[in-house]
């Protein structure tokens, strides 16, 4: 049998058939000449039928390496004039427009850019990383059906990312039903959440039955906007940060009240006061017995946070809204000024935060999802660009499934 039959049989299902073959031993690669099966030459645009060729010139595609050689597929393309796209290349099976790739080889790219850095698959595939990245976005922009991400939209979760220093954020959406990234904007403005709900349409945004946020107030006018019937709840995890960070100020004015060896007990006393009640040892809570107590002013922040946590307890809003606002009350007259700032924020949005109980709605979700984008981005050693981190976002968090070649 013929090298060249054996050659076709294995390519047929990729639409071309194999001329003839040359190996560059010096070179480490092995060129197929190759031209398309059947048909009639059509337009790289829009894929209709050309009225008329005009000249032709070699252009090569890389091509899955065969026993350790570089393998290229060599075809003389044509110029085609399209009644609609007017003088462009000729369309072939085997490739993208505009791609010096076979669509089998950026699969397989793709496929690896899934499970490791960039970096790493370019060094194994033997291209540049830059050919790693053009791959990885028309692979997305392929496989990535936005309009379908978005359809069934009924519960979503949405948050920022920041992605690089000096203020540079991603707007993410997930949907918490199946816990996948649906879209992902550069920024944390208004006008970037308006870009999605513009996408979404008003009769999908209509059919939104709860979202939870963060209390950015961008995020919070767009809402009120574009979804006005959906609830917003507000995240718990975002909640109990603010309040431990005032307990952390109370505790810090206090240090700076004492010196000597008061001022080192009552330092190492952060960490135990930041933890959750549950979650504290035996030695946490004989520490906060002998630090905490003999300092009335951070013993109160310290009850106030922990009683606070008993609100996610409850399972019926109207004695969740009333156990709240007790606890507002007291935290109100508890001279702590930290936690006071806290109580006003929690008043002001009050709806939001008793909405937990009812759809018990966390972003901790998204958090799970942010760390996993700041991951892509740190195991490829940055991105140039939020578009970058975007595609990479779709590719390994949008649930796009691809199949191995081999």
């Amino acid at each position: 049998m013929r090298i060249t039959t054996v050659l076709n049989k294995l390519l047929r299902s990729q639409g071309l058939w194999v001329r003839d073959f040359e190996l560059r031993l010096k070179h480490r690669e092995i060129w197929l000449y190759v031209a398309p099966r059947g048909g009639r030459r059509r337009c790289s645009g829009c894929g209709r039928a050309a009225r008329r060729c005009r000249d032709r010139s070699w252009r090569s595609w890389r091509h899955l390496d065969v026993f350790g050689l570089k393998a290229w597929l060599r075809y003389q393309i044509w110029r085609v004039e399209c009644p609609k796209c007017g003088v462009r290349t000729q369309q072939v099976p085997w490739a993208e427009p505009g791609s010096r790739f076979t669509r089998v080889f950026e699969q397989e790219v793709a496929w690896l850019a899934q499970h490791t850095d960039l970096s790493t698959v370019a060094e194994f595939f033997r291209v540049a990383w830059r050919s790693v990245r053009s791959i990885v976005g028309r692979v997305v922009a392929r496989e990535w059906d936005e309009d379908r991400r978005l359809d069934g939209l009924r519960v979503i979760g949405i948050d920022e990312i920041s992605y690089r220093r000096h203020h540079h954020y991603l707007t993410v959406v997930v949907d918490h039903l199946t816990g996948r990234v649906v879209w992902a904007g550069k920024d944390r403005k208004a006008k970037t959440l308006l870009r999605f709900f513009r996408k979404l349409g008003p009769e999908r945004a209509a059919l939104l039955q709860a979202v939870s946020v963060d209390m950015w107030e961008p995020y919070r006018a767009v809402l009120r906007k574009k979804a006005p019937q959906a609830e917003v709840i507000y995240d718990r995890f975002h909640i109990v940060r603010h309040l431990n960070e005032a307990v952390d100020k109370v505790r810090r004015r206090l240090v700076a009240t004492l010196e000597g060896q008061a001022r080192r007990d009552l330092k190492s006393t952060k960490f135990p006061l930041l933890k959750a009640k549950r979650n504290r040892s035996r030695k946490d809570r004989q520490l906060l017995e002998e630090q905490v107590r003999a300092n009335r002013p951070l013993y109160r922040g310290l009850l106030l946070k922990d009683d606070f946590m008993d609100l996610y307890t409850y399972r019926s809003e109207a004695w969740a809204r009333r156990f709240l606002r007790g606890w507002l009350h007291r935290a109100m007259r508890s001279r702590l000024e930290p936690i006071k700032r806290v109580a006003r924020m929690i008043r002001n949005h009050l709806d939001g935060v008793v909405g937990w109980v009812s759809w018990q709605l966390s972003n901790g979700r998204l958090e799970g999802m942010n760390n996993r984008i700041r991951l892509l981005s740190h195991r490829s050693f940055g991105l140039h660009s939020a578009e970058a981190l975007i595609q990479l976002t779709y590719l390994c968090c949008g649930g796009i499934t691809l199949q191995r070649v081999h």
